[in-house]
């Protein structure tokens, strides 16, 4: 009897500190839902999760953005060295490994209209950026370079410069330097076109890689130029990218879209041990308490 008088205490105390743990941890989650009688909502319900959950979305969605995550963390991982040779080289090998042309490139993502319209137009830009070049050249004095090394002594024939004036070579040269930018003026864009358009085809037949090598670009040179556009790219772009990557929504948008039982569930995946740690401490508690009622 005296034995029974000393468990009993002990099992009951320990019984009700598990069962209060048990019970206080089910109800962050149960019920899932509000209940009512009549017009008066019945306490407790929903549990304490899904009463707050929007609440909870927003404070994990701030601690998570402003102290987990944050864009200072984003920037250090991605400028990990690691990180960026794996990157340049995966474009380089897609770039040296990729035997198909150019324009087969293109067509995978265009119509072959498009391709084509893309192709006039780069002839286009391309023709008036290498006219714009000529213009700035001095034609005069190269026409008169010219001219004085395969006319020079023909035009300093007195009989020729008789008949052109005193200062043949600069005459023949001006005439011929007006026709010229007349030319270039009129119809040059129009002669021009097609001889770009040609070559710009002509490139666009053969793969990166091949037009790569006929300038004696190397694999090497390749790997190195790309490590150099990621690293210039992380320096301009990456805080551009993390700010508007919007973490905090993203995390807050996530958890409200899951019902309570998949946040139970993901709760219970991360914590469940320790929180049938806290059942059994509730348990070890419980029977403390009934060990010191026996000598209370």
């Amino acid at each position: 009897m005296r034995i029974l008088e000393i468990i009993l205490p002990i099992a009951v105390g320990a019984l009700i500190g598990y069962c209060t743990n048990y019970i206080a941890i089910k109800m962050l989650f149960l019920p899932r839902r509000e209940f009512h009688i009549g017009k008066w909502r019945v306490p407790f319900t929903p549990g304490v999760i899904p009463k707050n959950k929007k609440r909870l979305a927003s404070a994990i969605g701030n601690a998570v953005s402003e102290r987990l995550l944050t864009e200072d963390d984003i920037i250090a991982s991605l400028k990990k060295s690691s990180i960026k040779e794996e990157a340049v080289a995966r474009i380089a090998d897609a770039i040296i490994q990729n035997e198909e042309s150019i324009k087969d490139n293109l067509l995978s993502v265009a119509s072959d209209e498009d391709v084509g319209k893309m192709t006039d137009k780069a002839s286009d830009i391309l023709t008036l950026k290498i006219l714009e070049g000529i213009k700035t050249v001095d034609i005069h004095t190269v026409i008169s370079d010219i001219a004085s090394d395969s006319f020079g002594g023909l035009l300093s024939n007195p009989m020729v410069s008789l008949f052109l004036g005193g200062n043949a070579l600069e005459t023949v040269s001006g005439k011929i330097e007006g026709v010229l930018s007349e030319y270039i003026d009129n119809k040059g864009h129009d002669k021009l076109v097609p001889i770009v358009k040609q070559e710009l085809e002509s490139i666009m037949s053969r793969s990166l890689k091949s037009n790569l090598e006929q300038i004696d670009f190397s694999e090497d040179n390749i790997r190195k130029l790309l490590s150099s556009v990621v690293d210039r790219f992380m320096e301009t772009n990456i805080s551009y990218i993390t700010s508007h990557m919007k973490v905090k929504e993203i995390i807050e948008e996530k958890i409200n879209d899951m019902n309570v039982r998949e946040l139970e569930d993901l709760v219970m995946t991360v914590m469940k041990n320790e929180l049938q740690t806290i059942v059994n401490l509730g348990a070890v508690i419980g029977a403390v308490i009934g060990i010191i009622n026996i000598f209370i």
